[in-house]
C-alpha cells in the first residue's frame, strides 16, 4: 500500500489493515530523482472474539466456554477464569482453539470468564461471558416420622460449593402438598398437618443463581391406630370377632394378631377395606390378647385388645341316680379354661347356689320333695362369664301309707284305700292281680284315696298295688285282700227216720273255698251245741248223738282263707221213739197208698 505525502507532512495514519498483523512502513523522502527511505515496523491490534459463550453444560464442577475466532492475525488467546474477582485460571492457547474447558471448579458458583486475542505480544480487546456451575446436590437426605401419623422431619448434610438457598418440597402423587424455602444456613425442615400412614416424595432442591439441583427420597407417615376395637365372643367357646377396625388415612391393610400365654399365636391379613376378622377353632373359656396393627409400607401402628371365648358347657349332664328325697348328678368335665363350677337347684322361686371344685364331675342334693320336677343347672364360669347345662330332673315319688283293702261283708267286690306319701303326685295307678297276673287296672287322680272293685271271684285272695305316679317315675306299695266266700245253696236237714242224727246236705259254694264249717244250734239258735269243720269236696254230714223228737238248728259256713259266708240255716227235728210195729204199720200204709195211686193213673189213661 503506498501514499504520497505532502512535503511537510509529518504522519500517516493506515486504514482497512488486518488485526493484528505485523507490518513495515517505509517512508521515503524523494526529491528529484533522489531518495532516501527509513522503515519501521508496527502492528495492528489483534481483533477480540466474537460469540463468547460459557456454559456449565449441567455440570456441578466445570464451565466450557466456546467463541468465534477473532478475524486476522492471532498468535494465541489469553484466557482469564475469575472467582470472587480474582483470576483463579490463567490459560494461553493456540490461535487455532476456539473452546475451552475448566475443570474442578465450585458447585454453584459464579465465575467470569475474559476471552483476549493476543497477536505478537499485543492484546486485543476483552471478551467477557459469565456463568455459574451447577450447584450440588444435597446429601444424606434423611426423613423420619418420628412415630407421629402427621409429621415428617427432613434433614440434610449441606451441600458443597456455593448455595444461596435451599427448597424442600413434598409431593404425592405428583401433586404438590407443602414447599418451603430454607435459608442456607437451615439443614432441616419439619412438615405436619400430614395424611397418616401416606407415602411423600420429599425433594431437597439446591439453589445457586437460577441453576438449582435436587435430591428426592421418599418417607411416609406413620399409619393411624385404630381408634377402637371390639372383641365379641357372640356367646360361642370357639370364636372371637374383631370388629370396628377404622384406621384413619393411607394404609395397605390390617394385620390382625392373636395370642395366648400358652405360646399360641395366629395372624391374619384383612384387606383395608373391610373392617371386622374372625378367629375360630380357640379355646373355650380362654382369655386372648389381640394386636390389630395398621400397616403401611414398612410401618405398623398397633392396638391392643383382650377378648375371652365364652366357657364350654359340661358334658353329658344327667341325672344318674335318684330317690324319693335324693338326685345325683353327674356330668363331664367342660372342654377349655374354667375358673369354676357352680350348680344350682330350682323349683318355682326356690334356688339353691353351690359352688363345685373343679375336680367334681358329680353332685348329690339330699333333702328333696319326693316326686317333684327340679330344674337343675351346672354353671361353667371363667371371669364373669357363664355357660350353664341344664336339665330336668325328678325325684322318685314317696309310696302311699296305710293300704287298707276291705271287703264290706260282699262277694263280689274289694275296696282299697289309702293315705297319700309326701312330696309331689300326677296321680294313682291301682292294680288287681290274681296269681301273679294284672287283670284290672285304673288309674285315679291324686285327690282320691280309694277304689272299689267289682265283680270278682268270691272267696278269692287278691293282691293289690298302689303306685304313686310323678312324671315317668313311681313308687308301689302292696296289700292283699280276700271277697267273702259265697253262701252255701240247697241246704237241707233230716233225721232219715231216726231218733238220734241229723243228716246235712248242700250244693256247694260258688267261688273259691277251702272248706266249710257247719254249727249244731238249739232250737232258737242262742246256743252252739257242736262246731264242725269239713273239707271243701264234702256235700253233707251227719250229726249223730242227739236228742229223739229234738228240733235243732243247721247253720252252714262257706270258709276262705279265714273269712266266713253269711250264714245258711235250715231246721230239722230228730224222730221220736216208735215201736217196731208202728213203723211197720205206716210202711205197709205208704205202700197201699202208692198202689191206688198207679190204679188210679191207670184208670184215667185209657179212658183218654
Amino acid at each position: 500500500m503506498n501514499k504520497s505525502l505532502a512535503k511537510d507532512s509529518k504522519e500517516c495514519t493506515f486504514s482497512g489493515l488486518v488485526p493484528g498483523r505485523k507490518f513495515t512502513v517505509t517512508v521515503s523522502t524523494i526529491s528529484g530523482d533522489l531518495s532516501k527511505s527509513a522503515s519501521v515496523e508496527g502492528r495492528t491490534v489483534p481483533a477480540q472474539v466474537s460469540n463468547l459463550h460459557v456454559t456449565n453444560q449441567g455440570t456441578t464442577n466445570s464451565l466450557h466456554t466456546n467463541w468465534t475466532r477473532a478475524i486476522g492475525d492471532i498468535d494465541s488467546y489469553q484466557i482469564h477464569l475469575i472467582y470472587e474477582n480474582i483470576v483463579i485460571k490463567n490459560e494461553s492457547v493456540s490461535s487455532e482453539t476456539n473452546q475451552y474447558l475448566f475443570h474442578s471448579l465450585k458447585p454453584g458458583g459464579s465465575y467470569s470468564v475474559v476471552v483476549t486475542t493476543v497477536s505478537g505480544g499485543i492484546p486485543s480487546r476483552q471478551s467477557l461471558g459469565e456463568e455459574r456451575t451447577v450447584p450440588a446436590s444435597v446429601s444424606s437426605v434423611m426423613v423420619n416420622n418420628h412415630g407421629r401419623n402427621d409429621y415428617l422431619l427432613v434433614s440434610w448434610l449441606p451441600a458443597s460449593g456455593d448455595v444461596d438457598s435451599y427448597l424442600v418440597t413434598l409431593s404425592h402423587n405428583g401433586k404438590v402438598v407443602q414447599s418451603h424455602a430454607v435459608p442456607k444456613t437451615i439443614f432441616k425442615f419439619p412438615f405436619s398437618s400430614l395424611t397418616a400412614g401416606r407415602l411423600y416424595n420429599v425433594t431437597v432442591t439446591t439453589r445457586s443463581g437460577k441453576y438449582e439441583n435436587y435430591t428426592v427420597t421418599q418417607e411416609r407417615t406413620q399409619p393411624s391406630v385404630v381408634q377402637k376395637i371390639t372383641v365379641i365372643n357372640s356367646g360361642r367357646s370357639d370364636y372371637l370377632k374383631v370388629s370396628e377396625l377404622d384406621a384413619s388415612g393411607d394404609f395397605d391393610c390390617y394385620i390382625a394378631t392373636i395370642k395366648d400365654s400358652y405360646n399360641f399365636s395366629k395372624s391374619l391379613k384383612v384387606p383395608k377395606s373391610e373392617n371386622e376378622c374372625i378367629f375360630l377353632n380357640l379355646v373355650p373359656g380362654r382369655l386372648y390378647s389381640i394386636t390389630v396393627s395398621t400397616k403401611s409400607g414398612k410401618y405398623e401402628s398397633h392396638h391392643y385388645a383382650t377378648g375371652r371365648t365364652f366357657p364350654a358347657a359340661v358334658g353329658s349332664l344327667t341325672v344318674a341316680d335318684r330317690s324319693t328325697d335324693t338326685l345325683n348328678v353327674t356330668w363331664e368335665a367342660a372342654a377349655g379354661d374354667v375358673d369354676r363350677y357352680e350348680i344350682q337347684l330350682l323349683f318355682n322361686d326356690m334356688k339353691v347356689f353351690l359352688p363345685i371344685p373343679l375336680s367334681s364331675t358329680t353332685h348329690q342334693f339330699t333333702s328333696l320333695t319326693p316326686g317333684r320336677l327340679y330344674n337343675i343347672l351346672v354353671s361353667t364360669w371363667i371371669g364373669n362369664l357363664q355357660r350353664a347345662a341344664f336339665i330336668k330332673g325328678r325325684t322318685i315319688p314317696s309310696a302311699v301309707k296305710n293300704v287298707h283293702v276291705s271287703n264290706n261283708g260282699v262277694t263280689k267286690g274289694l275296696k282299697v284305700n289309702w293315705s297319700p306319701g309326701g312330696g309331689d303326685v300326677d296321680s294313682y295307678t291301682v292294680i288287681l292281680s290274681h296269681k301273679g297276673h294284672p287283670i284290672s287296672t285304673h288309674l285315679i287322680p291324686k285327690h282320691l284315696h280309694e277304689h272299689t272293685f267289682y265283680d270278682l271271684e268270691t272267696g278269692e285272695l287278691y293282691h293289690v298295688l298302689v303306685r304313686s305316679n310323678s312324671g315317668g317315675f313311681y313308687n308301689n306299695s302292696t296289700a292283699i285282700g280276700r271277697t267273702v266266700p259265697a253262701s252255701v245253696t240247697d241246704l237241707s236237714v233230716e233225721n232219715k227216720h231216726t231218733t238220734s242224727t241229723l243228716a246235712v246236705s248242700w250244693q256247694p259254694a260258688t267261688g273259691v273255698s277251702e272248706g266249710y264249717m257247719l254249727q249244731l244250734l238249739n232250737e232258737q239258735g242262742t246256743q252252739m251245741l257242736s262246731n264242725i269243720s269239713v273239707p271243701t269236696a264234702s256235700r253233707g254230714y251227719k250229726f249223730n248223738d242227739l236228742t229223739p223228737g229234738k228240733k235243732y238248728k243247721i247253720r252252714v259256713f262257706t270258709v276262705s282263707g279265714g273269712l266266713y259266708s253269711i250264714g245258711t240255716d235250715r231246721e230239722g227235728r230228730t224222730g221220736s221213739d216208735l215201736t217196731a210195729k208202728e213203723i211197720i204199720d205206716s210202711a205197709w200204709v205208704v205202700c197201699d197208698l202208692e198202689n191206688l195211686y198207679r190204679k188210679l193213673k191207670c184208670i184215667s189213661t185209657s179212658e183218654l
